[in-house]
C-alpha cells in the first residue's frame, strides 16, 4: 500500500477516479461510494487530501442526484407519466413537501448525511415537487461532504489516535 501512495500516477489520478466512481455510485444503486472511499483512505494521508477527496466524492454524488432531480422535475410534463401518476398523487406529494415547510432543508441534510430517508428517493420527490434547487444542491453538498470527509479521514485518525493512546499508556 505504501508503494501506491508514492506512485505519482496513482496519486494524481485519485481525485478524478474518486469523482467518477462517486458520480456513478450516485446513479447506479449497486456502486458503493463508501466502500471505495474506505479502500482508498490509506492513500489519503494529509488533511488537505482528505478534504479534497471528500469534497470531490460529494460533488460526484450530488451531481448524479441533480440528474435525478431534474429528470423527475421534467418527467412530470410528459403525457405517459401524467397517465401513470394521477394528479391526486402528485398533489399529495406537493402537500407533504409544503407541510414540511422549513424542515425540508433539514430533512435533505439528514438524508444526504445519514442516508435516511434514502437520498435517491428524496431527490426524485424534491424534483417532482420542484422544491428549491439551490436548497437541494447546498444541503446535499454539506451532508454528503461531511459524510465522505469522515469516511475518508476516520481510518487514518483512528490509527493515529490509537497509536497515541498506545504510546501514552506504554502498552
Amino acid at each position: 500500500m505504501q508503494d501506491l501512495a508514492l506512485n505519482p500516477w496513482v496519486e494524481n489520478s485519485l481525485p478524478l477516479a474518486t469523482f467518477v466512481i462517486c458520480f456513478l455510485s450516485g446513479l447506479i444503486l449497486f456502486v458503493n461510494a463508501e466502500l471505495f472511499l474506505l479502500a482508498i483512505s490509506p492513500l489519503v494521508l494529509t488533511p488537505e487530501k482528505v478534504l479534497l477527496i471528500g469534497s470531490l466524492a460529494a460533488l460526484g454524488q450530488v451531481l448524479a442526484k441533480v440528474l435525478y432531480y431534474f429528470a423527475a422535475s421534467r418527467a412530470m410534463d410528459l403525457k405517459f407519466v401524467k397517465k401513470k401518476f394521477s394528479p391526486e398523487k402528485i398533489a399529495h406529494w406537493h402537500e407533504k413537501v409544503e407541510r414540511w415547510g422549513w424542515r425540508v432543508p433539514f430533512v435533505t441534510l439528514a438524508s444526504a448525511f445519514f442516508g435516511f430517508p434514502p437520498y435517491m428517493i428524496l431527490s426524485f420527490v424534491l424534483g417532482v415537487t420542484r422544491a428549491n434547487f439551490w436548497m437541494f444542491f447546498t444541503t446535499g453538498m454539506l451532508g454528503r461532504g461531511a459524510r465522505f470527509i469522515i469516511i475518508v479521514g476516520a481510518p487514518n485518525f483512528t490509527f493515529k489516535f490509537g497509536h497515541f493512546i498506545k504510546e501514552f499508556f506504554q502498552f
